[in-house]
């Protein structure tokens, strides 16, 4: 179901197999399961902790128009600390001002 796959997202990002967590997150698609906030949060993690700035640029897209899920603080937070991390500081600023 969708919490033990999200589950799997989630405890994969926090323990640095980034893109592991980015497989499971497909595989779970693949099988028809919609990710909801806190999967789409876990796998924005993996990016982040992996450095996956372009993938988690598409996640964080088509988290809202794909699934229609308004990014919470959480989730921008991330985008700003991937962002960060990369030297995309005013890309990061951008998602600030948008918030």
């Amino acid at each position: 179901d969708k919490f033990t796959w999200t589950s799997m997202v989630v405890g994969l990002a926090n323990n640095g197999q980034g893109q592991e967590s980015v497989k499971v997150f497909f595989q779970m698609q693949d099988m028809s399961i919609q990710p909801d906030e806190i999967t789409y949060l876990g796998v924005l993690s993996a990016c982040n902790h992996s450095g996956m700035v372009d993938q988690a640029r598409n996640f964080f897209a088509k988290m809202r128009s794909d699934q229609r899920i308004e990014p919470s603080l959480a989730h921008y937070g991330c985008m700003v600390d991937l962002l960060g991390r990369a030297g995309l500081v005013k890309e990061a600023y951008e998602i600030v001002k948008n918030m």
